[in-house]
């Protein structure tokens, strides 16, 4: 089974497409493809291909390829880095045969190389007018035999947030881009980092101690899926104080999770 999405990959213009329209992927540590990616289609070598912070990233570029991954996280991100708009998409991952090994693949439409009768290589021509810009992300289930009468489902769920092109993970609770930093400043510490939540709540920071106890408990700021959070603020710390945890504790008083986690710097 499949899930497979199209993404509008276009620009205010119809003749043009978005230049910062990305893709994200965690890669398998121990991939069964050489390069962590296999090129089903389009170049081997495309220069596009690239890892960031252990994560596959492919910026829409307009050119036919498509390249499948094995990764075992169970997510995958598209973002629209011009209107910070972010799709998660989770899923689960089991230890089994996938086909091709692929769990997820990401596919990006445009012209494409072919053969002429002379065996010479050409590219397809492209009426933009003809042929939409857009990005399919995939993802894949595992091969299942299926006796007659049964049943299976690939399970999905879906965060709609806010993000730019430098996303660098994803959690429960949300996406971070600028990861969480802390440091000494004159009344306390400074927390910085931008994030995009996946239900609405408050932004919470919780500090550690060096031995890894809780000694507070910060409100930071109200936060919603429609909103990134852009976090620059001061706020008062223990001496003892060693590390703080961004957590989201949604409208149902429910901790979601950590956001982001950082060393306090002196």
């Amino acid at each position: 089974m499949q899930s497979v999405t199209q993404y509008d990959a276009g620009s205010d213009s119809p003749s043009s497409c978005n230049r910062n329209f990305w893709a994200f992927t965690p890669i398998n540590g121990a991939s069964a493809y050489p390069e962590g990616h296999y090129a089903r289609a389009g170049p081997w070598s495309d220069p596009a291909y690239s890892a960031r912070d252990e994560l596959f990233t492919l910026p829409w570029r307009y050119f036919e390829k498509e390249v499948w991954l094995d990764s075992t996280s169970g997510w995958l991100a598209v973002v629209d880095g011009s209107a910070r708009d972010a799709m998660v998409k989770r899923f689960p991952h089991v230890e089994a045969e996938y086909p091709g090994k692929a769990t997820v693949i990401f596919y990006t439409n445009g012209p494409a190389p072919n053969d002429d009768e002379k065996g010479m290589r050409f590219l397809t021509s492209s009426n933009p007018v003809e042929r939409p810009f857009y990005m399919e992300a995939e993802v894949n289930s595992p091969m299942v035999r299926l006796a007659p009468g049964e049943t299976y489902a690939l399970d999905t769920r879906w965060f709609p947030t806010r993000a730019g092109d430098d996303l660098v993970s994803v959690s429960d609770a949300g996406v971070g881009d600028r990861p969480l930093t802390a440091k000494v400043s004159a009344n306390g510490v400074t927390l910085s980092g931008s994030f995009g939540v996946f239900f609405p709540g408050n932004l919470t920071a919780y500090v550690f101690d060096k031995q890894g106890s809780k000694i507070a408990t910060v409100l930071l700021q109200c936060a919603t899926p429609l909103d990134p959070i852009d976090l620059n603020k001061e706020i008062s710390v223990s001496p003892t104080g060693a590390r703080v945890a961004n957590h989201l504790i949604d409208e149902e008083a429910v901790d979601r999770g950590s956001i982001g986690e950082a060393s306090i710097n002196r």
